[in-house]
């Protein structure tokens, strides 16, 4: 079996990098640093600039040769105003939180029927009569990231192609 060969074949740097963390704790103390004192580093912000340089440092202290950083081009998606408000039976805040990358509503909002589904299949049955001009509520239990990231990252797009509401904001500027 080619899995079990590859397996066979990293063992040995495994234990290694194993016995050195049990051993000596700095890379655990770096981690820490990190996520301590550097915190988020989002695509684009200056938290993400603060631990490439800070990284970058650690390895010329540690004595690597040929330590450069590179200039890339990443997206950067900015946190806007976000607010969900439940308007009948009973008016009500609902606690919510856009998804970076998601689409945007615009300054308007959307004000629209919900109606709620529990998986893919469900909104492929309701089809263009069960959705049209309404907001799509996936109602999908959790089992794991992998199955029920899908939700996240196409289920905007699955309803819209039936013709659920949305609408799109102009990118903004990076702040």
């Amino acid at each position: 079996m080619p899995c079990r060969s590859v397996l066979q074949d990293l063992q040995p740097a495994a234990t290694q990098l194993i016995t050195e963390a049990l051993r000596n704790d700095t890379a655990y103390r770096r981690l820490a640093y990190l996520c301590d004192r550097i915190g988020h580093r989002l695509s684009g912000s200056a938290s993400l600039e603060t631990a490439i340089r800070w990284a970058a440092e650690e390895m010329k202290r540690d004595g690597l040769d040929e330590v450069h950083t590179e200039k890339v081009m990443v997206p950067r998606w900015v946190r806007g105003n976000e607010s969900a408000e439940l308007l009948e039976p009973v008016q009500r805040s609902l606690v919510m939180l856009g998804l970076g990358m998601s689409v945007g509503t615009g300054s308007r909002g959307i004000t629209a029927d919900v109606v709620v589904v529990k998986d893919f299949d469900e909104l492929e049955h309701l089809g263009k009569a069960g959705v049209q001009g309404k907001i799509v509520c996936y109602n999908v239990p959790f089992t794991s990231y992998s199955a029920t990231v899908v939700y996240r990252s196409s289920g905007a797009s699955r309803a819209a192609k039936l013709g659920a509401i949305m609408r799109t904001m102009k990118p903004t500027a990076p702040r």
